[in-house]
């Protein structure tokens, strides 16, 4: 009697022990639900102004950027999984060296698709190639979207060209993405039929939209230089933004704007911020919390920087076919050559010899890389030069060059060189007759971007399909050595 009398009782403490525990299981998956929706601790990994440059460089025993030992960094170092972390880039992923730029940019986005981006703000250099049906071919390749919210047509109606926002929902939460882009879209990129609208105006009437889809937290992801993202973070302090991601300027700076963190993450795969918070109720009074946020510069010991086995892989292709298509030796330079005054020079005397002209007029940040040391080969000079750009012959007279202004780019003379402030050709050492006609060489951006070289020739004459052409052949032409390097060809003067 009494042994059965413990065996009930051991009995029924162990259905007790089950009972409660199943209770505590039961209030653990509702604690942990309940916290999923309203206050999850999500992470964004952010990079801006890509440009490219995919692979990594070397300076001083130490390695620099890469997207491969980048992707390598996100999940040894911070811990990445795809239910916890967004991956957010501020635009201009393509344009650069010859690896993404011979391609029209689809390298660069199919390694972005291998690091696992969730969405892209436009850039402005997204429509380097081919304008918009160029971008396009970008879009249907990419495994995520593009988007911005203050594009407009000729017309003035939005443009329909990409969404305005984006919602990506993690752990519960809808994290809503709005996209602005430069304020000066039209006159810097290739795509005339596109023009900007003011970010705030734009932001204003977006961000009440994505409210009342129900997301958790707003965030802005721009391309927009960081001294103008601060003045919008004051301007809008009202809309309750707490992260706003800016790009364009190629800067590495975060700061905290009243309620509003402002965060730049520097340029090609060389750094990337990473910002924690806690994604917020459905009560928008309540601003969400930035816990942390933190800026990380990519450089070490080439031993300490790994890669990620996929990432490289991707990269490694398109370095093999590049190599193969573009590598084609064209010089030697001893020391390297730098934009200016030695590419600029390069460029202007290539043009000249091969298009009779008097000048040559040249945007200063149409060149992007500098020669260097070591066998010149095509694809150097696909990344010196990496725009699709075609070469025009235009009529200005004197007046209209001694007049001539270029807006926001930067022009360099080639045939000209400054004295006392007054352009003289270098020739005769003779200013501009102000009533006599010259022709010029120009690239077709630069003509498209100065309204004062089509006020003064609405027609020009394309007298090369490829701006780049004439100066492989130049480089070419002169048959350069270790012996004899293309820098004992260049004239410092002949540049300004």
């Amino acid at each position: 009697m009494k042994n059965k009398a413990i065996h009930a009782m051991k009995a029924l403490t162990v259905y007790e022990f089950f009972r409660q525990t199943k209770r505590l299981l039961a209030f653990l998956i509702f604690l942990v639900a309940s916290l999923a929706v309203q206050g999850a601790e999500l992470s964004l990994l952010v990079t801006g102004d890509m440009h490219g440059w995919m692979e990594p460089s070397i300076r001083n025993g130490h390695l620099i950027g890469g997207a491969a030992e980048m992707s390598a960094a996100w999940k040894k170092k911070e811990g990445f999984s795809r239910d916890k972390f967004i991956v957010v880039s501020c635009g201009d992923v393509a344009t650069g060296p010859a690896i993404s730029s011979a391609y029209k940019g689809l390298p660069s986005i199919f390694v972005m698709n291998k690091m696992g981006y969730d969405l892209s703000v436009l850039g402005n250099h997204e429509m380097d190639f081919d304008g918009v049906d160029g971008f396009k071919r970008l879009q249907e390749n990419a495994k995520f979207p593009f988007i911005a919210g203050n594009l407009a047509n000729e017309d003035g109606n939005p443009s329909k060209l990409m969404p305005s926002f984006a919602i990506v929902e993690r752990r519960g939460a809808k994290i809503g993405f709005v996209g602005l882009t430069v304020s000066d879209f039209a006159s810097v990129t290739g795509a005339k039929e596109l023009y900007a609208l003011p970010y705030a105006e734009s932001l204003r009437k977006i961000v009440p939209e994505i409210r009342r889809l129900g997301v958790s937290i707003v965030i802005l992801v721009s391309h927009i230089p960081h001294a103008d993202l601060i003045k919008l973070a004051k301007d809008c302090a009202d809309l309750r933004i707490p992260i706003m991601l800016g790009g364009h300027s190629h800067e590495l700076a975060q700061q905290k704007i009243g309620g509003t963190w402002v965060v730049s993450s520097g340029q090609w795969w060389q750094s990337y911020s990473r910002i924690d918070f806690e994604s917020s109720s459905q009560d928008a009074s309540v601003l969400p919390s930035v816990i942390s946020s933190k800026q990380v510069w990519m450089a070490g010991k080439p031993e300490d920087c790994p890669a990620d086995p996929e990432v490289k892989s991707e990269i490694d292709l398109w370095k093999e076919r590049v190599a193969k298509d573009y590598g084609q030796v064209i010089g030697f330079s001893a020391r390297g050559i730098s934009v200016r005054p030695g590419i600029c020079g390069i460029v202007s005397r290539a043009w000249l010899s091969k298009y009779p002209a008097d000048l040559t007029i040249s945007n200063l940040w149409g060149f992007r890389q500098e020669i260097p040391p070591g066998p010149i080969r095509v694809l150097d000079m696909i990344g010196v030069m990496p725009f699709v750009n075609s070469l025009l012959r235009i009529k200005m007279s004197g007046a209209q060059i001694n007049s001539f202004n270029p807006g926001i780019e930067i022009p360099v003379y080639g045939g000209a060189k400054i004295i006392d402030g007054a352009l003289v050709q270098t020739s005769s050492g003779k200013k501009y007759e102000l009533s006599q006609t010259y022709n010029v060489l120009v690239s077709s951006f630069f003509y498209g971007a100065c309204p004062d070289f089509k006020n003064a020739d609405p027609s020009p004459e394309i007298v090369s399909s490829d701006w780049r052409a004439p100066v492989i052949e130049w480089i070419e032409s002169r048959n350069s050595s270790p012996e004899k390097p293309l820098e004992e060809f260049l004239d410092a003067d002949a540049t300004h």
